[in-house]
């Protein structure tokens, strides 16, 4: 399997799924993951545009060109962070 196929395969599972996608600015965009392509265009619903960690405006559809995306990582789920949280204290 190529790497690029490696990689669509991992998006595929994403699809459906909340996540964060970071463009070259710094911006970071939260929504479920609606589509995805080969130029890496993304196409989210219920977004969120966050700065420095602040809500900045919320959205409804929205799409964001693949040259302007940094990365796209799973947002991880409270219960998860709390989860951690705790692993770092028994540490």
């Amino acid at each position: 399997m190529t790497q690029e196929a490696k990689e669509e395969n991992f998006f595929s599972l994403l699809i459906g799924n909340q996540v964060i996608v970071k463009i070259e600015s710094g911006t970071e965009f939260h929504g479920n993951l609606v589509n995805f392509d080969g130029s890496m265009n993304v196409a989210l619903e219920h977004a969120e545009e966050w700065n420095g960690g602040t809500l900045v405006q919320q959205y409804g559809d929205i799409f964001i060109r693949g040259n302007n995306v940094f990365y796209i990582t799973p947002k991880q789920k409270e219960k998860d962070k709390d989860k951690e949280k705790d692993l770092q204290i028994e540490n």
